[in-house]
């Protein structure tokens, strides 16, 4: 239904105008208007948005023949919020929280409520889709401007939303209970954020008490959807999700004992579970540890793992602390470990030639408390290989430091070579003497 205030349009608004305004002074304006259309604006007149032709703004004149609908007219022209509403919708009017005094009237009420309950309806569903608790509250408030007579008019769209989200769980749950559904645990996980989404605890609790009927019929499918799930999958996680998440409605039900009762049953099953599955979490990292294992040995012997990376993964993929801790029954999975620690120790050397990290992965496995005697014997062979082959290494290692003895001639090679020399030298003078006389001088 389209609002048009007929004083705006013909320009009667504003303390400029005389009152009350008369039928002539009506017609004069009119007049006025529909000259300015046609000169103006191609035969329209831009409102609020919209685009008014001639016949809609006669037939929105034609309401002021109605005199006692005039002061309404005025009173709405006055509160532009309000008039800009009432024709598009425009939600700044619910800024203000409180409404003023004369717009409670019973009269003013009936005047406007055809139109304001149909724009309250899309101001109603965009908060509810915002799950917006704030808006919410501020249009109930306003609830009193709509008659009872047009409050179905003002909660249509939510209550239709809400009644096709409810059949949509309910086709889900037709699904799920038949022998040859399609759905697995990963669809399942996301029904909780569905539910959530589609029926948020802000958006449910914000609506007004009206739809209470309609709340509880929400949260009977919800209940029911989360006996379905625990049912047919034996998921009492997220059964206790759901359940969980209808005790947090604002709802107060025939169905709300048999609720609670459900979310116990379902609670306690939950927390033992959860329990089973935290002690649970160190079985899964060391089955996911002994399964990396063997990729990082192949990554190894074919040299394209560094030993840097290699290094940071086994310092962080367990815990030999947390695999001691583990009952005498995990024992098997102990020996798993303590043989890859064994296998990663000779891959280690036998592809980088790393000593230190091999010994140091043969003692993590040394470590692990519960090892059998074929394990030990296996990791005790390891070490002993490695002990051997160092030991071998540090005689290589000595054998070529090793200075070599030397012979008397060796370590006085240089003192002979040079008493030589000088003795060569000596004769060689002798013989020039002689042969220049000075000798035989000499002896004379």
């Amino acid at each position: 239904m389209l609002f048009i205030n007929p004083l705006e349009i013909l320009n009667l608004t504003g303390s400029s105008v005389q009152l009350p305004i008369d039928q002539e002074t009506i017609r004069e304006a009119k007049q006025k208007l529909f000259a300015e259309m046609d000169q103006e604006s191609g035969g329209y007149l831009r409102y609020y948005g919209l685009e008014l032709n001639k016949t809609e703004c006669e037939q929105a004149i034609r309401k002021l023949s109605q005199a006692e609908h005039i002061p309404f007219y005025q009173l709405v022209a006055e509160h532009r919020d309000l008039n800009e509403f009432l024709v598009n919708g425009n939600d700044r009017l619910f800024r203000e929280h409180v409404l003023p005094l004369e717009f409670r009237t019973y009269d003013f009420i009936s005047f406007i409520s055809p139109y304001f309950s149909v724009k309250f309806d899309q101001a109603l569903l965009k908060a509810y889709e915002k799950a917006d608790p704030v808006r919410l509250k501020v249009l109930v408030n306003y609830l009193i401007l709509i008659a009872p007579g047009d409050l179905p008019f003002a909660y249509k769209s939510v209550f239709n939303l809400l009644k096709e989200r409810v059949k949509r769980l309910s086709d889900v749950i037709l699904e799920i209970r038949k022998e040859d559904h399609a759905y697995d645990e990963e669809y399942i996980d996301g029904l909780v954020d569905l539910v959530k989404e589609y029926f948020s605890v802000e958006a449910i609790n914000g609506l007004p008490a009206c739809f209470h009927n309609q709340v509880m019929q929400v949260a009977d499918e919800i209940n029911y959807l989360s006996v379905v799930i625990w049912s047919n999958f034996d998921n009492s996680h997220i059964a206790f999700e759901l359940l969980e998440h209808v005790l947090k409605f604002n709802i107060c039900g025939s169905n709300t004992p048999t609720f609670l009762k459900n979310y116990e049953l379902v609670k306690k099953k939950y927390l033992e579970r959860k329990k089973e599955d935290k002690s649970m979490e160190p079985i899964k990292r060391c089955s996911e540890f002994i399964k990396q294992c063997k990729d990082k040995i192949i990554l190894m012997e074919n040299r394209t793992l560094t030993l840097n990376l290699f290094y940071r993964w086994m310092n962080t993929a367990i815990s030999i602390r947390e695999l001691n801790k583990l009952p005498k029954s995990f024992d098997g999975i102990k020996n798993q470990v303590g043989m890859c620690f064994a296998e990663m120790a000779v891959t280690v050397w036998n592809s980088y030639g790393n000593m230190e990290l091999a010994q140091n992965l043969v003692n993590k496995a040394f470590r692990i408390q519960g090892l059998d005697s074929k394990s030990h014997d296996v990791v005790t062979g390891t070490l002993n290989q490695l002990n051997k082959i160092k030991v071998q290494l540090e005689v290589e290692r000595l054998a070529v430091a090793k200075p070599v003895k030397k012979t008397w001639f060796e370590k006085h090679s240089v003192f002979l070579i040079s008493a030589i020399w000088f003795l060569i030298a000596g004769i060689l003078y002798v013989i020039y003497l002689a042969s220049n006389g000075y000798i035989a001088m000499l002896m004379y």
